[in-house]
């Protein structure tokens, strides 16, 4: 006859296994998050800020990138992989077109294929304003691919889908409002 402890006991090494792979599963997932939310960081820019500062924050890019990541656009018939360096320096270069620019990602939809390595799909929203004074919105859907290296979560490949969304804000004017009567 089998104990009740013994049950319990079985039933509590199971559930703390279960748990403890849930657990890491999770913890992975919000590291991977925190990555595009430090890309994000790293390129925002204001108006009003210091260049000093902006580029200090823009030297951190390429610490989010493997030592080579592949990126991809169909639409602008890119396919290339570029180091960290160069990735870095493209970056600068083109962020200091924009007197303003934020990026934001939305809808994560990650995949952990293995222990280090980690797909994902995501919409990627650009937002902001050219030195010329033109307002900018493009929404991408995007697909990456991550890997970890010791202990880091990097980029190793940036697929561009499509263009979901492309508007010029500057110029526009708001629909008129129909009189009431």
């Amino acid at each position: 006859m089998v104990r009740p402890k013994s049950i319990i006991a079985g039933i509590l090494v199971i559930g703390l296994g279960v748990f403890c792979m849930l657990y890491f599963l999770q913890s992975n997932q919000r590291k991977i998050k925190r990555q595009f939310q430090r890309l994000s960081e790293s390129v925002s820019k204001e108006s009003h800020e210091d260049r000093l500062k902006w580029m200090v924050r823009v030297q951190k890019i390429k610490r989010l990138f493997a030592d080579n990541c592949a990126v991809t656009d169909e639409s602008r018939s890119l396919s290339r992989t570029y180091t960290r360096e160069e990735i870095q320096a493209h970056a600068v270069s083109a962020l200091s077109q924009f007197s303003e620019l934020t990026l934001g990602f939305h809808d994560l939809d990650i995949t952990m294929s293995q222990k280090t390595t980690a797909k994902v799909i995501l919409n990627a929203q650009v937002k902001g304003k050219w030195h010329t004074g033109e307002d900018i919105l493009e929404v991408y859907e995007v697909k990456c691919a991550l890997q970890k290296i010791e202990k880091d979560w990097v980029f190793t490949e940036i697929h561009v889908i499509e263009l979901l969304k492309k508007q010029k804000l500057g110029g526009m004017t708001p629909p008129r409002r129909r009189a009431e009567g």
